[in-house]
């Protein structure tokens, strides 16, 4: 997920500047977040 998160910042980077740029990097972190979770709790559902 830090892979991700990282690739997305190199690439929204140029497009935004400023505090555009971290509430841009914060958004795909939270949803990073959410998504690893997600898929830990199907996980975690299958297991059981």
């Amino acid at each position: 997920m830090l892979f991700v998160a990282v690739q997305s910042f190199g690439l929204i980077a140029p497009l935004f500047s400023g505090a555009a740029l971290v509430l841009a990097v914060g958004a795909i972190l939270v949803v990073c977040g959410l998504l690893a979770d997600r898929g830990r709790r199907r996980l975690l559902r299958g297991a059981s």
